[in-house]
């Protein structure tokens, strides 16, 4: 496993819609290896779950960003989570 962020900020998008969870990370960050379906969300209590996780470019940026990935999860509820909770991913090195 590895630590793929600590999360600073969620972001609730409604019924259905789902959490978001910042900051970004950069899209190089997974140079050479798949983009993880789940990961382990570490609570700052100890406590800890794993979820299905989505990896999203959002459509809007500047040209001068590099491209990022939004982390979202569909399920789950704002208050379950707070900033300081960590994500962490099997990271698989791709075939070459």
């Amino acid at each position: 496993m590895q630590k793929i962020l600590t999360i600073e900020k969620i972001i609730n998008m409604g019924n259905k819609r789902g959490l978001i969870f910042l900051p970004m990370i950069p899209i190089s960050f997974f140079n050479s290896h798949e983009i993880p379906e789940y990961a382990e969300l570490r609570l700052p209590n100890g406590s800890f779950e794993k979820r299905k996780i989505i990896f999203t470019i959002p459509r809007l940026k500047s040209k001068e960003e590099e491209i990022q990935y939004l982390i979202m999860l569909k399920s789950g509820r704002q208050e379950d989570f707070s900033p300081g909770t960590e994500i962490w991913c099997e990271l698989t090195k791709t075939a070459n």
